[in-house]
């Protein structure tokens, strides 16, 4: 073409073709981020398990949950049954321990607090502690005459 018969864009024109240069580039690079990717050439470029593979887990794990609870339910029955009372050893060792009033509340914190208090001595050495059941008189040492005797009241009536 020649200048001859090339005219000049009018402002509406110009702007009408940016626009569709606009919209072109735009579809083209939305085509190219939205494209959808070729598959794998083999399995180990793949993710995942396939359909099948996850049916085959599915089953197989759901054998196995049955076993455990079969399992579970036998022993159980079994447990029961062979029983003389009808109460196993470990339920009667709980209940027992349940019921019986002289049992520790808590073992663990029993054990604690006499491992931490089995010194039963100061830094120094010289605090010597015992431990008496409400209402018994205090008896200083006879050992050791340089004793000071200390008594907790834990009731208006203990002062």
């Amino acid at each position: 073409m020649t200048d001859a018969y090339r005219r000049e864009q009018t402002p509406i024109e110009a702007a009408e073709d940016a626009f569709t240069h606009a919209a072109q580039a735009i579809i083209h690079t939305a085509e190219i981020a939205f494209r959808i990717p070729e598959p794998a050439t083999s399995r180990w470029h793949r993710a995942g398990v396939s359909a099948r593979g996850e049916r085959v887990f599915d089953v197989v794990a759901g054998l196995v949950l049955a076993l455990f609870a079969i399992g579970w339910t036998y022993c159980i029955v079994l447990a029961r049954t062979s029983g003389e009372s009808g109460v196993t050893r470990a339920t009667a060792a709980i209940a027992a321990g349940l019921t019986n009033a002289d049992a520790p509340t808590a073992a663990y914190l029993t054990d604690a607090v006499l491992s931490a208090l089995t010194p039963l001595r100061g830094e120094s050495g010289k605090l010597r502690a015992t431990f008496q059941q409400p209402g018994t008189p205090i008896v200083a040492d006879s050992a050791d005459t340089t004793t000071a005797a200390v008594r907790v009241a834990t009731d208006s009536r203990d002062t």
